[in-house]
């Protein structure tokens, strides 16, 4: 009578974790290995030299990419420390730096196919992105469940904002940043048995809701903010006539195409482990 809930809460996280590790696998053989694929996760920023422009959106993207880490980092340990919970900031802690750290061996053994507006660098996926995604997961499961719905949505949002501002500043595509999405996903599951049992456990009364309206509201508005502020740092370059696709263009299908990974993200975390038992 005691074997079925500790295996069921071991089997589960095992499942996330192969699960997202098969996106992984399928947005690099899609959107790095096929000419199709290429072709929607295009940057043509990536093939301009360091110029002016790439060096002003840097500025201002950089800066906002690390903040963005940093408040979100800050909102899992107020929580922690509100709850006197040791075991939450490490637990995330340690899927950032698996997330991470897997992130940087994938890089020497994933390679990129060289071809028209292809840059030749290793950069799937992105590590910067890894960590972001993380951090992000990690201020929707320590939400409470009165706001959990909200916090999902804010993690979408960050999720999806963060990419962009790695592909405006001409560090990274798409495929890069939704495969570091799919990655946090893997590292939270493989990292869940180190959270507190009160966040851990399914109890049949907390089952999580994730507010699929809430979420979706949050993450149009920043795919569509972010979208428009990314064409507009690079309105200076025209249209992209030898890649296919202007600024505006290719900002808006890098970021849906992160955010949707993302969304799943968040979906699946948030039904793999309930709210904590003060919420």
């Amino acid at each position: 009578m005691s074997h079925p809930p500790p295996r069921r809460s071991r089997v589960a996280p095992a499942a996330t974790a192969l699960g997202a590790v098969a996106v992984f696998a399928a947005l690099y053989q899609w959107l790095v290995r096929t000419p199709s694929g290429r072709r929607w996760d295009l940057n043509p920023l990536l093939v301009l030299a360091p110029d002016d422009l790439v060096r002003d959106a840097r500025t201002v993207c950089g800066p906002t990419l690390y903040a963005l880490i940093g408040v979100l980092a800050a909102v899992v340990a107020a929580r922690a420390w509100r709850r006197r919970d040791v075991r939450t900031p490490v637990a995330v802690a340690a899927a950032t730096g698996l997330a991470l750290a897997v992130a940087e061996a994938a890089k020497a053994v994933l390679a990129r196919p060289s071809g028209p507006w292809v840059h030749e660098a290793a950069t799937f996926p992105s590590g910067h992105a890894a960590v972001l995604s993380c951090v992000a997961l990690g201020a929707a499961l320590s939400a409470p469940a009165r706001t959990r719905a909200v916090w999902a949505g804010v993690a979408v949002a960050a999720m999806a904002a963060g990419p962009a501002l790695l592909m405006a500043g001409a560090w990274h595509r798409a495929s890069d940043t939704a495969g570091s999405a799919a990655l946090a996903l893997a590292a939270i599951a493989v990292c869940s048995p180190m959270l507190p049992a009160s966040v851990r456990e399914r109890r049949g009364r907390t089952r999580p809701v994730l507010g699929p309206a809430a979420v979706a509201a949050a993450t149009a508005v920043v795919v569509v903010a972010v979208a428009l502020v990314t064409a507009r740092l690079t309105a200076d370059l025209g249209a992209m006539t030898g890649a296919g696709a202007g600024p505006t263009a290719w900002a808006a299908r890098g970021v849906m195409t992160t955010a949707t990974v993302a969304a799943l993200a968040v979906a699946v975390a948030c039904r793999l482990l309930p709210p904590p038992r003060d919420a």
